[in-house]
């Protein structure tokens, strides 16, 4: 797909979130009986608008979001028709209030529950997970990790095999890199054993076998039956899904080692390294399929704008074609983990490793189109993942988001009695000051990001 195509996809996409969220919110309003002004797309002056009834529609000239305009969102405003004041958001029950304000998260919260939902029946179960199958002796991780410890995440980054070993590969050692030597910095490793979960500090040491990198020295336990085959690409015709890799260029292992045998200097491509260029030497592919073993040659591709490497263009893993409770089970666990992270990075906004985490939505739309470009499924994934991550952010009890709205609702409540709007102004400020904080620092990310090593779409 053409990187005008994904971008115009991927500009859609938000636009249907932000439109989504919005319409939520004044459903709710129209529902309750509320008063709405203006419905727009973008914020600024307005693009173009149209009145319908009560209400104005229109797109602004600022594409970072979009708001609903609800008549006495200021408690302080006075109405001349006594049916205007009648219907305004603060001459509302409380309860109406949190259902107004609520909607717009919920709703962002169902979409990405129903995308999830859906993926999950198409989904693919890994069996390239980073699960530690031997430990070779005298190693950096030798006498810390053992077999059958899963490796959670290195410094922070979670991923497959070949995603934490690209950050293990990061730390450099102090000198000039020689067989043997540490790394100056060590890595953290987070791992699960059993039922616990374990933090180790291991310095990666620099070993000059192919390719030279950084280790630990650990052998992850195989996972070689393809799952998919992409359209189009190196291996489609020549490999499918069922078949179990043996091994490449006569090398056993598992996902990570054929990996580095795909990108060894065998198979770079002879000239300048450009998206679909083909590598020198085709890949010789043994592979059970069925009760059969036969030999295929496939040659490599280069990815350039996603994954960046030498590509056969198929994925690891088994179907998991599950019921439908167990694919609500997989929404859900997913919905949680990625609810869980997002609050704790941002929870944890001056940790300086958490603050490298965090995106603007800049970073959204690029990593979106990157998906977009790459498969129509992982696109639909970040969508549901960007869903959500907005609705946990949205309810955050800060003004002037949702949940700050939501908050001082419940604060009256308990009060008995309206909040005095310059109090709630002064406390708005606190959450004003921390949404640019966090669009600063996430817009600082994504510009590294951009001109640095991307944004790890795989």
């Amino acid at each position: 797909m053409s990187g005008w195509v994904a971008a115009i996809l991927a500009a859609l996409g938000f636009m249907v979130l932000i439109v989504a969220h919005e319409l939520g919110h004044f459903i709710a309003a129209k529902k309750m009986g509320m008063r709405v002004e203006r419905f727009s797309l973008f914020f600024g002056p307005m693009l173009f608008k149209r009145t319908k009834g009560e209400t104005t529609y229109g797109v602004g000239v600022i594409p970072l979001g979009g708001y609903v305009k609800i008549t006495g969102m200021n408690p302080d405003d006075h109405f001349e028709s006594p049916e205007v004041a009648r219907r305004a958001y603060y001459h509302q029950p409380v309860w109406k209030r949190i259902i107004v304000i609520g909607a717009g998260p919920a709703v962002n919260l169902m979409i990405a529950f129903v995308l999830l939902f859906a993926l999950a029946f198409g989904a693919i179960a890994s069996t390239d997970e980073p699960i530690v199958g031997e430990v070779e002796v005298g190693a950096p991780a030798a006498a810390v990790l053992e077999p059958g410890d899963r490796i959670i995440s290195v410094d922070g980054k979670t991923g497959d095999q070949v995603a934490l070993a690209q950050q293990v590969n990061r730390h450099r050692c102090s000198g000039r890199e020689a067989k043997g030597c540490t790394a100056s910095k060590p890595a953290v490793v987070r791992v699960q054993r059993g039922d616990r979960t374990l933090t180790y500090q291991i310095a990666p040491r620099f070993r000059e076998d192919t390719p030279r990198r950084m280790a630990l020295g650990v052998q992850y336990r195989d996972g070689t039956e393809v799952a998919s085959v992409a359209p189009n690409s190196a291996a489609a015709g020549k490999l499918r899904p069922g078949d179990r890799v043996l091994s490449i260029d006569g090398q056993r292992g598992n996902e990570l080692d054929f990996a580095r045998t795909i990108n060894s200097d065998a198979h770079v491509c002879a000239g300048n390294l450009v998206t679909g260029c083909e590598g020198a030497t085709p890949a010789v592919i043994r592979l059970r399929r069925g009760e059969s073993v036969r030999t295929a040659l496939v040659t490599p591709r280069f990815e350039k704008e996603t994954v960046r490497r030498m590509r056969l263009g198929f994925a690891y893993g088994r179907p998991l074609d599950p019921s439908v409770p167990q694919a609500a089970n997989e929404a859900l666990t997913g919905m949680w983990r990625v609810a869980s992270r997002t609050a704790t990075t941002i929870a944890r906004i001056f940790d300086a490793e958490k603050r490298k985490e965090l995106s603007s939505v800049v970073g959204g739309y690029e990593s979106t189109r990157q998906a977009i470009q790459i498969n129509l499924r992982l696109a639909l994934v970040f969508l549901a993942v960007i869903s959500l991550a907005l609705a946990i952010i949205n309810l955050f009890p800060f003004l002037p988001l949702d949940g700050g709205h939501i908050f001082w609702s419940l604060v009256e409540k308990v009060r008995g009695r309206p909040v005095p709007f310059r109090i709630m102004e002064q406390a708005s400020a606190v959450g004003f000051v921390l949404v640019l904080m966090l669009f600063a620092v996430g817009l600082s990310n994504d510009i590294g990001r951009l001109s640095g090593d991307g944004f790890g779409v795989r």
